[in-house]
């Protein structure tokens, strides 16, 4: 039998992102080695991070590095892949396959929830898609709400939302179930899972559902708030 978790939390706090650093073979084509010294580091993640928000350029060259996912965009997924491996977190050749597809049957689902019980529909917001993908890759390492580095899921929120006003923040994590349905089930049959789900206070989310060794992580990234 295929093994089921789930957990949720709302939270709402400030920490400092810590800097460590991993060293791989000099070579100038390695993945996540921005600034071409052989040594994947947290320095190599500023400098991608600076770019994503469009306070620093980078050659063609450094770009192709920046390029965790090869998606030929350069945003805070690739950030946050290139801190992971330089906190040696993950390893730089793990492979992941998102489901999307899910995405909105998950929402609709919600919605349908929130409906029932009196509650505004939550909106989908693309940001917040792209730190639920973030969390579900960590969660195949840490199946908590602690990221692998050490930090509260709600940091990599706080630290990179944009033109969101952010009043609180949620999240829910669940593993081994293989549909939206069964996922939905599982959250709504759980009581804090639910009162994330049908919080009034919440308006947006990122939903994510990754495959791994086997198994679906999914992820739901609330966020309440005012955009501007």
């Amino acid at each position: 039998m295929k093994f089921k978790k789930i957990v949720s939390v709302l939270i709402c706090i400030v920490l400092l992102l810590s800097s460590v650093s991993t060293a791989f073979a000099e070579t100038s084509t390695i993945k996540g080695d921005v600034d071409g010294n052989g040594v994947i580091e947290i320095t190599d993640a500023t400098l991608v991070q600076k770019c994503v928000a469009e306070i620093l350029n980078l050659s063609e060259e450094e770009l192709t590095a920046a390029d965790m996912d090869e998606s030929g965009n350069v945003d805070i997924n690739d950030v946050t892949k290139i801190q992971l491996i330089a906190a040696g977190l993950i390893d730089p050749e793990e492979k992941f396959v998102f489901h999307d597809e899910y995405i909105n049957s998950v929402l609709n689902l919600m919605n349908e929830e929130r409906a029932a019980a009196g509650v505004a529909p939550i909106s989908l917001d693309e940001q917040l898609n792209a730190i639920a993908k973030i969390r579900a890759e960590e969660i195949t390492e840490v199946f908590e709400h602690t990221r692998p580095n050490g930090e509260p899921f709600y940091q990599i929120g706080l630290e990179t939302i944009k033109n969101i006003q952010i009043y609180t923040l949620g999240e829910n994590i669940a593993m081994g179930y293989y549909t939206p349905q069964a996922v939905m089930t599982g959250w709504m049959n759980s009581q804090g899972h639910r009162e994330n789900i049908l919080n009034k206070e919440f308006n947006y989310v990122g939903i994510s559902c990754v495959e791994y060794n086997d198994s679906l992580y999914w992820v739901q990234y609330f966020v309440g708030g005012q955009k501007y």
